[in-house]
């Protein structure tokens, strides 16, 4: 067969499609040469499976089936699935609507079959009616529902086109699915849907009827107080009978305070009032929970008599009585009708009675003699009368005036006692009243003929001051105030005072009061200055009164007092400063014999300005043979001296008298005015010495540093000159420095020596007075000293007379010092808290070397062990 006729060939089959498998040249006797694929048909609704089967023809006309060796496969499977997995190979399931080839393929080959297959839209399956039993009352209806099941598992609601019917008469439909229970029993409910004959059935059962309302009657009644009212309930069932359920149903009233309502046997639904208001009467049946409520309002009992009060009461002229009507009801409460009744009195020219708002009842007198005053209840006629007698008017009321006076102690106060009646007429009754005070010892008040109600004030304080009418009674108080004598003048002294410029000037308010007394008022007027650039004045606590000066001029200075504006004032005149202190500088001065010291006398001013008054004070000398001291143009409070000794020089102010004083030393030699010293131990790298008391610009001060390491770098302060440093690098290697300073005129109170290293230091500053300034030092020597005890300081040669030899020594360890024979000495301390051998020792000791030469080597003593140490002398040359 050629390929074309191979190709073309059909195998037809009525259910299947034939598709033809090809192969050019010569094939195997057993190669299949075309695949059919069957089924059983090739439409398939919606949701509903099937199995398709593969044949394949060979060459040889034989033929077997293959579905389970072959590969399946959908061209849509959104439409329809093909299994291709072994033992269900061929099995199809319809998804959508739609067409799908279902091809089935030799894999070896290629060769292969396929079908087209149709799926169509979902068809109906099965129905089922909801619910599935239903019982229900008669007269009543059930819906029921139809629910088709289709071949895609979609479910649809097809109540309302299935046709719906009933196997008996117990219940019929006029509506899709809505049986109406027609009878009593049993019946089968059937549903069908006539396309497809689908149908299903349920089964209704038709109970007895069922209360479904009830009615309470009357339906909002009102009774009165006291009464009582039957109510009845009537039941409505489902086949729409009714039935008297009064005595089955259970009462009850929501407000019980208002009205009970009874569930016992005989009088069942049978409300009694207890009080007016509104309650909620319900009537439920027990067994079904069906209710109805009705509101039973309780009104007022009924009025069946008045009683008027007070019986034939009595008034005095100008005065009212108070009526009260008194109802009495059908339930034998009662109520105060007063402001509801028409109230009427015969005699309008007696009295009159009120029926406005507020007032009803109230009695009015008019005059003397009797009415008949009458009550009427206006909606029942009920009524009731009295008879009102008026009498002359009677005294009421008392007033006593001034009400609540107040009066300074020592003066009097009128009081006036005045009488109102019933007939509101008006009497002074100062002199027929009695009057009485409740502290006499404070206010007394008079019942004498002429001075009645006169109050004497006695002392300060308050009483009650009481007039009563002896008659009737009738009393009125007041209370009586007596406060301190009023302020009636002030006066402010010091009367036209003159103070200096700076200066401050005390006033004082003095307060004179209307008993004559007087108090200082300084701390409570308010002061005040006309003009503040001249002078200020203080309202501050504990200052009141204090002027203080700002410039010269005059201003009035007035004191006020706030309650009552009493007030004084004075003239203040501030004048050109004056001095109040003289001071003389320097205070303690020291100059060598032959030598001047130049003194200043500075002014203070009452302003707080100073003045050089140097060359206009006087200068005296106690001890000329010490000093003189110059008044002479040119070189005033300039002293020269004359011998050693002190004198006191003072300068005095000729105009004030005012002097200051000074002491003017003179020494015949160099002298030590002060010293200071102070150690640190290791590891601290400065040192802060004193600047020693009592020093003055002009005197040298020569301090001395021992330290420990010898390599350590040494900062002095500012101003200090290095006279010499000695540098021992043996043993316990140290440094000992000597430094010089002239004092300024404000010298500081320390100064501080910085270092980069330390293991202990110690350090002095001893003051000189008499030393040459200019050149301080003469001569000086130093020398490094072996491990000992001793250590010297060298010997100097002095170029001038009467030199001050200081000596200075060291070692490399803390201990004390026996100075040099025939040296003071003026400083000896070690570094550390005791004696060691750790840290560093200073001592430093003078004399005065009378005449040029070599003063020859000075050895110190230290305690404690041997070390190293260091030794220098320093010569200091005198002023003259």
């Amino acid at each position: 067969m050629t390929l074309s006729a191979c190709c073309q060939r059909l195998t037809g089959l009525a259910m299947g499609l034939i598709l033809m498998g090809c192969n050019p040249g010569h094939q195997a006797a057993r190669e299949p040469i075309e695949i059919q694929l069957v089924s059983e048909s090739n439409a398939l609704p919606m949701g509903r499976s099937m199995h398709l089967f593969a044949t394949a023809y060979f060459r040889d006309g034989s033929r077997e089936e293959s579905t389970e060796s072959l590969q399946w496969s959908s061209s849509e499977s959104g439409v329809a699935t093909v299994d291709d997995t072994e033992g269900s190979r061929g099995a199809v399931r319809a998804w959508t609507q739609g067409v799908s080839t279902i091809t089935a393929r030799q894999p070896s080959t290629g060769l292969q079959g396929s079908l087209s297959l149709v799926v169509m839209p979902a068809v109906l399956e099965s129905l089922d009616l909801t619910p599935p039993a239903a019982s229900i009352a008669l007269g009543t209806s059930q819906q029921f529902t139809a629910m088709g099941t289709y071949s895609d598992s979609t479910t649809q609601d097809l109540s309302s086109t299935v046709l719906w019917a009933s196997t008996s008469s117990v219940a019929s439909f006029s509506t899709p699915g809505l049986a109406s229970a027609d009878g009593l029993g049993t019946t089968t409910i059937t549903a069908v849907e006539t396309g497809s004959s689908v149908n299903g059935s349920v089964m209704l059962s038709v109970t007895p009827a069922v209360l479904v309302s009830l009615a309470v009657t009357p339906p909002t009644p009102s009774i009165a107080l006291g009464t009582t009212q039957q109510f009845a309930a009537t039941g409505t069932y489902s086949d729409s009978t009714t039935q008297d359920l009064t005595s089955t149903v259970t009462w009850s009233s929501t407000s019980p305070a208002v009205a009970i309502i009874s569930n016992a046997g005989g009088s069942e639904g049978l409300a009694t009032s207890a009080a007016q208001g509104t309650t909620t009467i319900t009537a439920i049946d027990a067994g079904s929970g069906v209710n109805d409520s009705t509101t039973l309002s309780v009104t007022p009992a009924v009025l069946v008599s008045l009683a008027v009060t007070p019986p034939t009461p009595s008034i005095a002229l100008g005065t009212t009585q108070q009526f009260t009507a008194t109802g009495t009801y059908s339930d034998n409460t009662t109520q105060n009708l007063t402001s509801t009744v028409t109230w009427s009195s015969t005699s309008p020219a007696v009295a009159i009675i009120s029926n406005a708002g507020g007032s009803e009842g109230l009695a009015t007198s008019a005059a003397q003699g009797t009415t008949t005053i009458t009550a009427i209840d206006a909606g029942s006629g009920v009524n009731d009368s009295t008879t009102l007698t008026v009498t002359p008017a009677v005294l009421v009321s008392l007033a006593v005036t001034p009400p609540t006076p107040s009066i300074a102690l020592g003066t009097t106060q009128q009081f006036t006692a005045t009488g109102t009646y019933s007939d509101s007429t008006m009497q002074d009754l100062t002199s027929t009243v009695t009057w009485s005070s409740t502290a006499p010892a404070v206010a007394t008040i008079s019942n004498a003929g002429g001075s009645e109600g006169l109050a004497t004030s006695a002392t300060q304080g308050t009483t009650t001051i009481t007039a009563i009418d002896a008659g009737s009674g009738v009393n009125a108080s007041t209370t009586l105030t007596v406060t301190s004598a009023v302020l009636v003048s002030l006066a402010v002294t010091p009367p036209t005072p003159s103070i200096a410029l700076g200066t401050t000037q005390q006033f004082t308010a003095t307060g004179t009061y209307s008993d004559s007394t007087m108090q200082d008022l300084t701390s409570t007027v308010t002061w005040s200055s006309t003009a503040p650039a001249v002078a200020t004045i203080s309202n501050a606590g504990g200052s009141e009164g204090l002027a203080t000066s700002a410039t010269q001029g005059t201003t009035t200075i007035t004191a006020i007092d706030a309650g009552s504006g009493v007030n004084a004032s004075t003239t203040l005149t501030v004048t050109s400063a004056v001095l109040v202190s003289l001071a003389v500088t320097p205070a303690t001065p020291a100059i060598v014999l032959g030598g001047d010291q130049q003194f200043t006398a500075t002014g203070t001013y009452s302003d707080s300005t100073t003045q050089d008054l140097t060359s206009t004070v006087t200068w005296t000398s106690s001890v000329m043979a010490v000093a003189t001291i110059s008044n002479a143009g040119g070189s005033e409070g300039l002293a020269s001296s004359a011998s050693s000794g002190s004198t006191t020089v003072t300068s005095t102010d000729s105009g004030s008298g005012l002097f200051d004083t000074a002491t003017l030393t003179v020494i015949a030699d160099i002298a030590v005015r002060a010293a200071n010293s102070n150690a640190e131990p290791s590891g601290v790298l400065s040192i802060v010495v004193a600047t020693p008391s009592g020093t003055l610009a002009g005197d040298v001060m020569l301090a001395t540093l021992a330290t420990r390491p010898m390599t350590a770098v040494v900062t002095p302060p500012t101003g200090w000159n290095l006279v010499r440093r000695n540098n021992n690098t043996s043993g316990v290697a140290h440094s000992l420095a000597v430094y010089v300073r002239v004092a300024a005129e404000s010298e500081p109170a320390s100064h501080s020596w910085s270092l980069s290293t330390s293991t202990g230091m110690a350090a002095s500053i001893v003051t000189f007075v008499g030393v040459d300034g200019a050149s301080a030092i003469d001569v000086h020597d130093g020398q490094s000293t072996a491990s000992s005890l001793s250590h010297p300081a060298p010997s100097v040669t002095t170029t001038a007379a009467r030199t001050m030899l200081l000596t200075m020594h060291c070692f490399g360890s803390s201990a004390s010092w026996t100075p040099p024979s025939g040296m003071t000495e003026v400083v000896d301390i070690f570094s550390e808290a005791s004696a060691s051998a750790a840290g560093i020792s200073l001592s430093c000791n003078y004399e005065l070397q009378a005449a040029i030469g070599a003063t020859g080597a000075r050895t110190a003593v230290a305690s404690g062990d041997s070390d190293t140490g260091s030794g220098i002398t320093v010569a200091l040359r005198p002023m003259l």
